[in-house]
């Protein structure tokens, strides 16, 4: 059987319940189910992972009464959350009445068989191990909104457009845990075999020496570094957009560290759209997003601004542009347009935010430009970071 066939299989016998189960709320009633099997609840990780599974039991109505974290201390300085912070040795008290939730790494799987098994070693026995339900829980949501046959027609162009054998199977794998049984918590992790160690910078690309390279989604400077050593200091320009004033600060300290040419570099203090406006944010430890509704009654709001590449950058030249800025990444391909068409920018671009923007991108990217060449790689063990990567035809100095 082709990908294509086994994903079109996977969509034809899944879609629909997984629909239903969203639609009805199934997954918050099965989890309310299993919060009343225990007297506690524990979340274990408190990474960006971690955070976001806190966020989703809050919204399926579902209290956490405590979270744990190795890195005690560093996650005290700036946790908010109204689960109550404990130690591991704190948390061994409540092994035989609590039920544990392991968020683990984005990283390699190593972290969290280290994890478990600490877990393992001091005696718990009420502990959920498997990492993908939670990753994929917030981004199924949209599926209430989707029709199967668009579904099945935007994933099949999907697959059409990737040019290699990894990023066809990746998809195949990917729509089938997305679409899995949601009270299948412990299903085996198929999507850490495309584990992809080198975000936005993978081996099959190559850096110019004339390099100008956005950051949609700058955050503290992490991309920064990882492109100074990509490109072992030798680029033209970095343009970083990062819209939140404490990691906007974070950024320039990181850059100033390395990069003592201050011609070579400008932070913006936007986030990537379609327009210049101003906007409601939510600021969290891993990085802020433009504000629902929900979210504005629940969570400390910010305002910030958002601008469109082709009004920030008119006129300058663009060889990369990287995206990374929780799911306003399609308002913002669109607030690239020109820079898209005129330049053919290699593009790098997260496609694991929602379920529209995932089959959506690659299908805008190559609207703008058909000469784009398509591959996606997951940059998490545990289905976080899928990033769509469109390199244009002619661009031989990019791809190896």
């Amino acid at each position: 059987m082709s990908v294509k066939e086994d994903v079109a299989r996977i969509i034809e016998e899944c879609f629909e319940t997984a629909k239903e189960a969203v639609k009805n709320n199934s997954r918050a009633e099965y989890f309310k189910e299993l919060r009343n099997k225990y007297k506690y609840i524990c979340i274990f990780g408190m990474g960006s992972l971690g955070g976001e599974m806190l966020r989703m039991m809050g919204r399926f109505g579902v209290p956490v009464d405590f979270v744990c974290d190795n890195n005690y201390e560093s996650v005290k300085a700036t946790y908010k959350g109204e689960a109550k912070l404990i130690t591991f040795d704190e948390l061994c008290k409540y092994k035989d009445e609590c039920l544990v939730f392991v968020s683990p790494s984005n990283g390699v799987r190593k972290i969290n068989d280290a994890i478990n098994g600490q877990l393992n070693d001091a005696g718990f026995k009420n502990v959920v191990r498997g990492p993908l339900w939670k990753n994929m829980a917030y981004m199924i949501q949209e599926i209430v909104e989707i029709d199967k046959d668009d579904f099945l027609k935007n994933i099949m162009t999907m697959l059409d457009y990737a040019e290699d054998a990894e990023s066809k199977e990746l998809i195949r794998d990917y729509v089938e845990v997305l679409l899995k049984d949601y009270r299948d918590i412990d299903a085996d992790n198929i999507i850490e075999k495309w584990f992809e160690p080198k975000h936005y910078f993978p081996d099959f690309l190559k850096p110019r020496k004339d390099e100008c390279f956005v950051d949609g989604g700058a955050f503290c400077g992490d991309t920064f570094v990882t492109y100074n050593d990509w490109t072992n200091g030798e680029y033209e320009k970095y343009y970083g957009f990062e819209l939140e004033d404490v990691n906007r600060s974070r950024l320039e300290a990181q850059i100033k560290k390395v990069e003592k040419d201050a011609d070579k570099y400008r932070v913006y203090p936007y986030g990537l759209y379609d327009k210049y406006e101003k906007v409601e944010i939510v600021a969290q430890n891993d990085g802020s997003h433009i504000s629902d509704t929900v979210e504005a009654n629940n969570e400390e709001c910010l305002f910030a601004e958002v601008n469109a590449l082709d009004e920030c950058l008119k006129g300058k030249k663009v060889t990369f542009i990287k995206m990374d800025i929780e799911n306003s990444e399609i308002p913002a391909i669109h607030g690239a347009e020109h820079i898209i068409k005129e330049q053919k920018p290699l593009c790098a671009i997260s496609m694991y935010h929602g379920l529209k923007q995932f089959m959506e991108i690659p299908i805008l990217l190559k609207k703008l430009n058909p000469d784009y060449r398509i591959r996606y790689r997951v940059h998490s063990s545990v289905g976080h970071d899928v990033v769509c990567y469109a390199v244009d035809k002619n661009d031989v100095e990019h791809l190896r």
